[in-house]
């Protein structure tokens, strides 16, 4: 509740400003007030709990800070350009639109057919309340824009199929759960091969992180997200997708695709903000920003920033192969270029499927860091010396490999 009533006197006090800088303002009030509380009020073992509903908390703040910006710094034009109709004339047909119920298109995702929700206005405290606390997303996720939060009391849906997504997300939740703590030890017992057991331990973070994510989605979807009025079925709501990650074509599919909102979140507030800068400088920025969201954890921040290097090297060194070759062998499919050698093609299969081979390889030797026997120190966050013996265990493996990648990337 305190960082609630602290951004809401936030957004009340830019609203005085000639020029307000809203999204700035409240990531700053986000970044003092969770290091605050994490480093010097909170119990350690206490704020490990509740750091996933603080992070959900700051997303949704942050978010309508930066698009409240947006509002104010779009100008709309004074006529109409179809028609030349005055923009006051097409307000005031907006308005009785709006009163009769009709629905006016909004170019959100998946071409979702929703009413328009002016961020020029001050939000009302209830209404900011609600969106922050909404039972359906602060304590699972997943993050939701403040527009998606208002349009869900629209019209609402409750039907079959909304009773049916929530059914089979449950299963898949407790499906991945059951993976997580009973198969996976199950199937490779504790004297395998180290890497068999890093692949175990890395399996069942996994797949732990599937069941929050079919979680978060149940929830979602019971408070009334996830429909889409075009396509009317409650398929709109992704949080996450295993296949893509079980069975990667790179790690950067594998980043996209552990937490589609999250990652969505990422890409429109940090890196496009960093995009001028550089690439590597937009995807470090956005890795620390991951970083500081989770709290202020070594073994997650070295785990994230690593990945983050992953990513920049793979990307670079693929992008480079595919250029030389002129093959389909980019991090992520490009149906826009056209190759010589297209992905069909048996070379290009093998060569996309032995990348796909070393992202599992990759994500094993990150992923042991989560994974495994429980140490004391657990529940508040393990230490930097927990998180280099894991790696060192395996003999850094995977960062020499990284490093001699990006060596031969240097030389393409």
């Amino acid at each position: 509740m305190g960082l609630l009533v602290l951004s809401y006197l936030a957004l009340l006090l830019s609203c005085h400003w000639n020029k307000p800088r809203r999204g700035p303002l409240l990531l700053l009030l986000c970044l003092l007030y969770n290091s605050i509380c994490e480093l010097m009020i909170a119990i350690p073992v206490d704020w490990h709990q509740i750091r996933g509903v603080q992070m959900i908390l700051s997303m949704k703040i942050i978010s309508l800070g930066f698009d409240m910006d947006s509002a104010s710094n779009s100008e709309p034009p004074t006529t109409n350009q179809e028609n030349n109709e005055p923009l006051s004339k097409k307000d005031d047909r907006q308005k009785s639109h709006r009163r009769r119920g009709d629905k006016l298109s909004s170019p959100t995702s998946k071409g979702i057919e929703t009413l328009p929700v002016d961020l020029k206005q001050m939000p009302k405290f209830m209404e900011l309340a609600g969106y922050f606390l909404n039972p359906g997303t602060c304590v699972f996720g997943p993050w939701t824009k403040y527009e998606d939060y208002i349009n869900i009391f629209r019209e609402p849906i409750w039907n079959f199929a909304w009773t049916m997504k929530i059914f089979f997300s449950l299963v898949s939740a407790f499906v991945f759960l059951s993976i997580s703590t009973c198969w996976n030890s199950w199937m490779i017992h504790d004297g395998s091969w180290k890497w068999s057991i890093a692949y175990r331990d890395a399996m069942s973070f996994r797949a732990s992180h599937y069941f929050v994510s079919f979680m978060s989605e149940a929830t979602a979807v019971t408070a009334g997200f996830g429909y889409s009025k075009v396509e009317k079925s409650w398929s709109d709501l992704t949080v996450s997708s295993p296949n893509s990650i079980e069975m990667p074509r790179s790690l950067v599919e594998v980043v996209v695709s552990w937490n589609i909102p999250m990652h969505q979140w990422l890409k429109t507030y940090c890196f496009k903000t960093a995009k001028p800068y550089g690439n590597f400088v937009a995807i470090v920025s956005t890795y620390i920003a991951s970083a500081f969201l989770h709290g202020f954890n070594f073994q997650l921040a070295a785990v994230l920033l690593s990945l983050g290097i992953y990513t920049f090297v793979e990307y670079e060194f693929r992008r480079k192969l595919s250029n030389i070759f002129d093959a389909s062998m980019e991090a992520r499919s490009n149906s826009k270029t056209v190759r010589k050698h297209t992905e069909k093609e048996f070379v290009v299969i093998v060569c996309n499927i032995l990348f796909g081979i070393l992202a599992c390889f990759h994500l094993a030797y990150l992923g042991v860091m989560f994974g495994g026997q429980s140490s004391p120190l657990e529940a508040e966050g393990n230490s930097w010396k927990h998180t280099l013996n894991k790696w060192r265990n395996l003999g850094f493996l995977s960062h020499y490999i990284v490093v001699f990648t990006y060596s031969i990337s240097l030389l393409l």
